[in-house]
């Protein structure tokens, strides 16, 4: 695997012995881990080099985790945030979770866990990424346009468009895409028994399971 197709990953762990155990766990997948120690440390790397993913430990020396989460915020920096919270501490991983982490991980974890609520995050913010895209503009000439610039894409449009993807993306798991568009699978059923049987453009109809 080339760099090209690593995930950068930024670890904020204040603890050594905790951080070298998951910088360990890092290495088995397809990412590419730096750490730091305190929450401004994290800020001002993000600020220096954009990384894909954070893995956020609630309990910072300088600062709290949620105020980290929050200035990545409003910072808008393009990073999907998983966040480290103790036993116990659920009620804090729900907050996090309010405040723009995609999602949790409560210690003690191990390699399997860490790396597929991982890949599972940033294939999220993948998709989240496609919506945004498709919720833009179309290309010139497209949905009827005249070819002379951009034309909004139907809100029904987009939306079927978003679910047909992530169904696909996830191998047809309705219960995976449902949980990747953070909407429930029964929307994502009774949608679909809403629309034609033929899918839009000539496509394959997909094949769905639970």
């Amino acid at each position: 695997m080339t760099d090209s197709e690593l995930s950068d990953v930024l670890l904020i762990e204040d603890t050594p012995s905790m951080a070298r155990v998951y910088l360990e766990y890092l290495k088995r997948g397809p990412f590419r881990a730096r750490h730091c120690m305190t929450g401004q440390e994290a800020l001002d790397d993000i600020a220096r080099s954009p990384t894909d993913a954070v893995l956020l430990d609630l309990r910072l020396p300088d600062m709290d985790g949620l105020d980290v989460l929050k200035h990545i915020r409003t910072r808008e920096f393009q990073v999907a945030v998983v966040v480290i919270t103790a036993d116990g501490s659920l009620n804090r991983a729900v907050e996090a979770m309010r405040e723009g982490a995609l999602d949790f991980l409560v210690k003690p974890f191990n390699a399997d866990r860490l790396l597929i609520t991982l890949g599972n995050v940033l294939e999220r913010r993948r998709l989240n990424s496609m919506v945004e895209s498709l919720s833009g503009h179309a290309g010139p000439g497209e949905n009827g346009g005249n070819g002379n610039g951009p034309k909004v894409l139907p809100l029904h449009v987009t939306e079927r468009n978003a679910i047909e993807q992530a169904i696909r993306a996830c191998d047809g798991n309705v219960v995976r895409a449902a949980a990747l568009l953070e909407i429930s699978a029964s929307t994502i059923y009774r949608k679909l028994a809403t629309w034609h049987e033929a899918p839009p453009n000539g496509e394959p109809a997909l094949e769905m399971h639970a």
